[in-house]
């Protein structure tokens, strides 16, 4: 069948249906263009005949029914090919391979998008994986879905076959000197190139503390993706450092010099060598932190960067969710991220599961305290103070006030009748919903006292401008010097519900 119908199919594309192009370029393309012309008219006249024949079917039927068979075959060659299989049939390749790779490979990289075959073999998703995975093995070559993820792993190819040249990369080592992977200590000093302060609002000189750069979160997050990438093509690298990778001007990782390891079956040794992937990524990323000073090595590490790391190593599972984690998301997309978080913990999902995420809930003890040295922070508590406020019991309270029963209706609790006080746990629930509110609410009105906070000259000087202009992610900034580990243990909690699946498109804010 693959030999036959797929055959015919492929020859009535080439020669009755298309313009004759392919055809001419294919046979006839050294040929002068008299002799070339009737070539092609004998070869189109013959083909048809031969076609008619052998089916028993007029010109007029003949596509629906080589059509017809051709969806037969790929249908048939899809169900044959299970999702955890490199070949059609067992574990090595054979003749029937070849017939089909020939096949599949020719019709989706040289016919037109317009054609009929071609579409109807983009319909059947295994095959198409099939043919490009096969591509990339034996000739490192992208094809359809993956030429655009392929250069994570294949700048070598490109290099040597000149379509890129070497110094449009930098490697990781030079790159590392050349910009600032991490912010080890923020001061109130000094305007970013704009003009606005990198850390608005500060009412006292902030601690020290390390963050990633932006720069840097683009590096770990484009080298973690391009291993996800790997594992869809059923590939993975010998162990490599940080001598393999090198960056493009944006900032994305790319692979060089290592060892491409394919044809493994999805199984355990192939999970054991990805594995060992992520690792390696691991002690990059580590890297990224270490500082040599005249006392010996340090790690500064960031908390969330820290909990990635530790997911890598004993969360495996759940390697999907590397490239998109809370620490790596943008500062330009912590309100969305944020938003997009608290509108499904709310509304998707029970009661019972919000309760079990305020139950863990960081930073609630001192909360208040750590944003009211902020004017940005600050700002939605003076605006709405007993929005914040945990209602207090009364020495001669009977009942629970109005207040307190809202309080306890927000986390879906039905007091009973003769309940007069709040317990103490209860008054810690409302505690800990009053700051997850507030972090919702901060993003809302990140940008209102803009005008109220700028409008007032700084006696400072140039180099301490506390009342020069902010952006947004400055006030995201001093929100998250505060609650560093927020959106990640968030992001967690949700993966670990199933019923959050499908509401929040991580990749979304990348």
């Amino acid at each position: 069948m693959v030999s036959t119908w797929l055959a015919d199919a492929l020859q009535y594309e080439l020669w009755v249906v298309s313009d004759g192009s392919i055809a001419n370029d294919i046979y006839f393309s050294d040929i002068a263009w008299p002799i070339r012309k009737i070539l092609h008219w004998k070869g189109l006249r013959d083909e048809k005949r031969d076609l008619c024949s052998r089916l028993n079917r007029s010109t007029a039927d003949l596509g629906q029914e080589i059509y017809w068979r051709a969806e037969a075959v790929y249908d048939m060659l899809s169900e044959t090919l299970t999702k955890d299989e490199v070949y059609l049939f067992g574990n090595s390749p054979k003749d029937v391979d070849a017939l089909v790779l020939g096949h599949a490979l020719f019709v989706l990289n040289v016919l037109p998008e317009t054609s009929v075959l071609r579409a109807t073999l983009q319909k059947h998703a295994r095959l198409v994986k099939y043919a490009e995975h096969h591509l990339f093995v034996l000739l490192g070559v992208p094809s359809g879905s993956f030429s655009r993820t392929l250069p994570y792993v294949a700048y070598d190819l490109c290099v040597m076959s000149g379509q890129v040249h070497c110094e449009h990369y930098i490697d990781l080592k030079v790159y590392k000197l050349k910009y600032h992977m991490l912010v080890p200590k923020v001061v109130l000093v000094g305007l970013d190139e704009d003009g606005c302060n990198p850390l608005p609002g500060e009412t006292e000189d902030p601690k020290s503390f390390t963050i990633a750069s932006e720069r840097c979160k683009k590096c770990i997050r484009t080298m973690l993706k391009g291993l996800v990438i790997n594992e869809a093509l059923q590939i993975c690298f010998e162990d490599f450092t940080e001598d393999n990778i090198v960056l493009t001007e944006t900032g994305k990782v790319k692979f060089k010099n290592v060892t491409i390891i394919s044809c493994l079956r999805r199984g355990p040794e192939f999970k054991r060598r990805l594995h060992r992937n992520f690792k390696c990524a691991a002690n990059i990323i580590r890297d990224l932190f270490k500082l040599i000073t005249p006392t010996g090595i340090q790690y500064n590490i960031p908390e969330d960067i820290l909990h990635l790391l530790n997911v890598i190593e004993r969360e495996f599972e759940s390697r999907s969710m590397f490239p998109v984690h809370a620490s790596l998301v943008p500062l330009t997309q912590c309100s969305f991220f944020f938003q997009k978080m608290y509108e499904t913990i709310r509304s998707v999902l029970s009661f019972e599961e919000f309760r079990a995420i305020l139950d863990k809930l960081p930073y609630v003890d001192g909360w208040k305290k750590k944003v009211m040295n902020n004017a940005l922070l600050s700002y939605p508590i003076n605006r709405r103070p007993e929005s914040y406020e945990v209602p207090q019991n009364k020495p001669d309270q009977r009942n629970l006030n109005k207040y307190q029963k809202g309080c306890l209706n927000d986390l879906g609790i039905n007091p009973p009748r003769n309940q007069s006080v709040l317990s103490n746990e209860q008054e810690e629930m409302i505690k800990q919903l009053r700051l997850i509110d507030y972090w919702r609410n901060r993003t809302v009105h990140r940008m209102e006292p803009y005008r109220s906070y700028t409008k007032e000259s700084t006696e400072e000087g140039e180099d301490a401008p506390r009342n020069a202009p902010y952006k947004a992610e400055g006030s995201e900034l001093v929100n998250y010097v505060r609650f560093p580990m927020a959106p990640t243990y968030l992001q967690w909690e949700l993966i670990k519900r199933r019923e959050a699946d499908g509401h929040v498109v991580w990749e979304s804010f990348f």
